[in-house]
């Protein structure tokens, strides 16, 4: 019966909403970082003179250039106080939903209990 009545409480789907969405931020701060920013660049352009103030010669010139980089620091790598906020936002929305659960339990109880009662009196 608990379950029943958990499934039909909207406080307790959005204890599970907010858990889901703790543990996602969780997630995205631990694994995140881990990821790489990937860039690319390309120059061109043309570079040539000559001797005594001679405008000739020009040729192309071109250089590419691509980059791998990881963020050290605050929301990068290494940001374990980050790390730790966000393992207590979910501990703290799991928490939540538990006393919700616990909440809706009590209630059952004592509706069935009642209901028992009721009906041997």
């Amino acid at each position: 019966m608990v379950p029943v009545a958990a499934s039909t409480r909207v406080g307790f789907k959005q204890g599970q909403a907010l858990a889901e969405a703790a543990r996602d931020n969780r997630n995205g701060t631990v694994y995140g970082p881990l990821i790489p920013s990937i860039g690319a660049q390309a120059f061109g352009g043309g570079l040539g003179g000559g001797r005594n103030g001679d405008t000739g010669s020009f040729g192309p010139l071109e250089d590419y250039a691509i980059g791998i980089g990881w963020r050290i620091g605050p929301g990068g790598l290494f940001d374990f106080s980050r790390q730790r906020a966000a393992k207590a936002r979910l501990s703290s929305a799991r928490i939540g939903t538990e006393k919700i659960r616990d909440e809706i339990s009590r209630q059952v109880v004592e509706a069935f209990t009642r209901l028992q009662w009721q009906h041997s009196g």
